[in-house]
């Protein structure tokens, strides 16, 4: 997904993003890439689009999921403290360059 307001490219999701992500401990690996759903879970909360709307104004982009895939992972990791954490973890590693 290369988006004007997704400036997040695939390899830097895959570096700083992606391991903080737990992984499944049974069941299926998931079948589309990570880094994806990571891209419009960040296009989306960057422009603040409706989740059923997400892929409307998108026309280079033709997902092999749908809306709500990328919805179960934004609430499965929401619950899970990912992002929360990943804000911790990178907020930690800039204190020094932070002016409060």
């Amino acid at each position: 997904m290369s988006s004007k307001y997704a400036n997040v490219t695939k390899n830097q999701i895959e570096i700083f993003i992606l391991p903080f992500i737990p992984k499944n401990k049974r069941g299926f690996s998931p079948k589309v890439e990570l880094s994806e759903v990571v891209q419009c879970i960040i296009y989306k909360l960057k422009t603040g689009v409706q989740w059923q709307s997400l892929f409307i104004n998108l026309e280079s982009i033709t997902p092999p999921f749908s809306w709500q895939l990328v919805y179960y992972y934004y609430r499965k990791w929401t619950k899970a403290g990912v992002f929360k954490h990943m804000f911790e973890v990178y907020l930690a590693l800039q204190k020094d360059k932070l002016d409060t």
